[in-house]
């Protein structure tokens, strides 16, 4: 297992800094209540602080989500106290079960953080194994019927929903051939990193934001088979490209860079994922941030926060899960001054409207979540459909 990296002192991570902000101060509401939970918190959070173990399914440093947990659990204990330690697997699942049991027999964690689905196996039998041992779970859900997984809590952004708010952007900008790197087809694309089911459901809220807007609209998309090959990341997208789309969106971490660099390449239009992709590239390749229009933001630096401020108070739920979508911000665009100046008016303000209506309940979004191969099947059907 590699070392694990004391990270207490400082932020390590300036872009996640700027790129999602300070957790918004209406989420400390929960402190009002602290006097009648002085007991829990007593029980909850040691006098030295709170120590956290965040296993990393892959790595950190590439400005992708698992960057956003770290920078989350550094915030809170920079203003709480504590530790965290990060260890990083490098995507070596043979090492994930033994990781979480080496961590839970230490016993030197009052909670561990890990998630996505390649690590919900590890963590749902380490959670079996030490009951007393604290987890957090993020963007997967945890299976806690009769009983199981009591120590563990889980979040989950809806990426369904926030793809589908680029999907009907995608689908509005396709037919404005007035504004730069639009052309006259109606077709725009998706780039996945691999085809599982994270990445489907990114695709399936794409396909269904598309299509509520204009069904004539073709989806076309492809799958790198790696989240950090950016040179094939361009070529698939200078492909789909020349077949006549002109909005390709990116959901393949790290190698969004390679859709994006092939997006000035050839002046069309970028959509980028989890973190705001333009402005990441803005410092030193303002050509090419220009061609990002938005980006899909999941805000798990405002989830896994808002999650330590529970524990802080007492007041956090074992044993459950919870989804955050578009109405509890945990999705949402990037609303920056490329999208500002790109995005007519007309159609911020289309967005504006669909951003409530999914909030209110109004627009309902599939997903590939719990969907067995007959519904993915018919959604990649309806990408290709032009009516």
């Amino acid at each position: 297992m590699k070392k694990a990296i004391s990270v207490t002192l400082a932020m390590l991570f300036a872009f996640s800094l700027a790129a999602c902000g300070q957790p918004a101060d209406n989420n400390n509401a929960a402190a009002t209540d602290a006097a009648a939970t002085d007991a829990a918190t007593t029980e909850n959070v040691p006098e030295k602080g709170v120590s956290i173990a965040h296993v990393v399914a892959g790595n950190l440093g590439d400005q992708g989500l698992s960057d956003m947990v770290q920078a989350a659990l550094t915030d809170y204990v920079n203003e709480y106290g504590g530790t965290v330690n990060a260890v990083e697997l490098n995507y070596d699942a043979s090492l994930n079960d033994s990781t979480m049991l080496e961590l839970c027999r230490g016993g030197e964690y009052d909670i561990i953080a890990s998630g996505f689905y390649n690590m919900l196996e590890a963590i749902q039998t380490a959670a079996a194994q030490f009951p007393d041992q604290k987890f957090l779970a993020f963007d997967v859900e945890l299976d806690y019927s009769d009983g199981k997984n009591k120590n563990v809590k889980s979040i989950q952004a809806k990426q369904n929903e926030g793809s589908f708010l680029v999907g009907a952007l995608a689908a509005l900008m396709t037919t404005r051939e007035e504004i730069t790197g639009i052309n006259d087809q109606k077709k725009v694309s998706f780039i996945g990193g691999m085809e599982n089911t994270a990445i489907l459901d990114f695709l399936t809220g794409y396909v269904d934001g598309v299509k509520y807007i204009d069904p004539s609209v073709e989806v076309t998309y492809s799958f790198i088979g790696s989240f950090s090959d950016t040179a094939a990341a361009k070529e698939l997208t200078l492909a789909q490209y020349q077949q006549g789309s002109d909005v390709v969106y990116a959901v393949c971490s790290t190698a969004s860079l390679g859709v994006a660099d092939a997006g000035r390449e050839n002046e069309n239009l970028v959509i980028g994922v989890d973190w705001d992709l333009a402005e990441s590239l803005k410092a030193n390749n303002p050509e090419t941030a220009k061609w990002v229009v938005t980006s899909c933001l999941k805000d798990l630096r405002r989830l896994i926060y808002d999650l330590m401020l529970e524990y802080q108070n007492g007041t956090i739920q074992w044993g459950t899960h919870t989804f955050a979508g578009v109405k509890a911000g945990g999705m949402r665009l990037a609303e920056n001054d490329i999208y500002k100046s790109t995005v007519p008016q007309d159609i911020q303000d289309k967005m504006t409207q669909i951003i409530k209506d999914i909030s209110d309940g109004k627009i309902e979004v599939g997903t590939a979540i719990g969907a067995d191969q007959a519904a993915i099947d018919a959604m990649k059907a309806k990408a290709a459909s032009r009516s």
